[in-house]
């Protein structure tokens, strides 16, 4: 009880900037409970819908190792056979500038990834490769302030609000975050484009929310291009945390090289 008091009265005695501060940091380090400390391997399954029809499929494996600089990605398409061996590396260079790269087996070569390359869908998907390392890299970057509570999908939820750094070279100016109120599972995020409001928006299934040992973490996603009016379904297979990953998985030479055998997606 006197604990509970202490905190009471150091809440009042608090400036509204303090109070704020504390709050961001506070859904940020609740957030940051639900994913690896370290590394991480796991299938994902991306369905371009139209109409409500899945229209194509595209399978993956995906890679992370988590640094003070922030998320390592890797990502390697295993089906259609028209795309498999195509290999995605998302990184941060030893500048600490995003460092985006693509090999492409047809034609056996390393290709970087850059301007509005980096903005546009992954294989015709409405996940652009910016989209993808924002989503697990969630809350860790960028300026921060909580606008309140919420409901998605009759879950209550906390609200957040991103300004990326212009390091981040993101094409949003604004993201606005649902955090589960209980969980601090990522809900839903608004991704506002400078002069057009909200262009993307990504929607969890929150019936497909999954306890991973203390980690929380929802295993489908829905993005919606409101500019296009298109629509993909992401699917994630369960992860497997802090592997051993060797570090080829994230080497701008090799990174295409690597393999991993993570279970698809149900």
């Amino acid at each position: 009880m006197r604990r509970v008091l202490v905190a009471a009265l150091a809440t009042l005695g608090a400036t509204p900037l303090q109070a704020q501060t504390d709050e961001v940091q506070t859904l940020r380090e609740c957030a940051a409970r639900n994913v690896p400390a370290h590394s991480f391997v796991q299938a994902a399954e991306f369905e371009v819908m139209q109409d409500g029809a899945a229209q194509r499929r595209i399978g993956a494996a995906l890679a992370g190792m988590r640094d003070a600089d922030g998320i390592n990605l890797n990502i390697v398409v295993s089906a259609p056979n028209d795309v498999a061996g195509t290999a995605v590396l998302l990184r941060q260079n030893d500048a600490g500038r995003e460092d985006m790269r693509m090999y492409l087996p047809a034609l056996q070569r390393v290709r970087p990834i850059t301007g509005g390359m980096a903005n546009q869908g992954i294989l015709g998907t409405d996940f652009s490769y910016r989209d993808i390392r924002d989503i697990y890299g969630a809350l860790r970057e960028g300026q921060a302030m909580v606008l309140g509570t919420g409901k998605i999908a009759g879950k209550d939820t906390q609200r957040m609000e991103l300004i990326p750094a212009a390091e981040q070279e993101s094409p949003y100016q604004r993201m606005v975050v649902d955090l589960d109120a209980s969980s601090c599972v990522v809900l839903a995020v608004d991704f506002e484009s400078p002069g057009r409001g909200v262009t993307k928006r990504l929607l969890g299934d929150v019936d497909s929310v999954t306890n991973i040992g203390e980690r929380r973490l929802l295993l489908r996603y829905t993005m919606d291009d409101l500019d296009k009016g298109s629509q993909t379904v992401l699917k994630l297979g369960l992860p497997e945390y802090d592997e051993d990953i060797r570090s080829l998985a994230f080497h701008p030479s090799s990174f295409y090289r690597y393999r991993n055998s993570a279970a698809a997606p149900e």
